[in-house]
């Protein structure tokens, strides 16, 4: 049996959509990583949890399904972070997340900062 990688690795254009900026997603998280949709913000319901990095840039969010097309919602705050815009293409590299936490389109895991002393 062939072993599934789990992180998957793309590059997409984001795009402005009618609900927000997005990238398109060209695989299926449900073929690919063998796994059922988990509860989502309204008013998708459910999508696929992810942790990944765009632009090497850490964030925590799902994927979702519309039209026929899978995608990643993209938010101002996210685009800020990468330094990355509407028209950019960015690298993304995502992978599966089991988690209670129903995180917002395009939410960033945000490091703790330590104070010196």
């Amino acid at each position: 049996m062939a072993k599934v990688k789990l992180e998957q690795r793309f590059t997409a254009e984001i795009l402005d959509g009618h609900k927000g900026p997005a990238v398109i997603v060209p695989f299926d998280p449900a073929k690919i990583w063998n796994m059922e949709p988990a509860q989502v913000p309204a008013p998708w319901k459910t999508g696929y949890l992810i942790k990944g990095t765009m632009n090497r840039t850490p964030f925590e969010s799902w994927i979702g399904h519309r039209w026929g097309r899978s995608f990643i919602l993209v938010d101002e705050a996210l685009q800020k972070r990468m330094r990355a815009r509407v028209g950019d293409v960015v690298t993304i590299a995502v992978k599966p997340r089991r988690s209670a936490k129903k995180p917002q389109p395009g939410e960033a895991e945000t490091p703790r900062k330590t104070t010196r002393r």
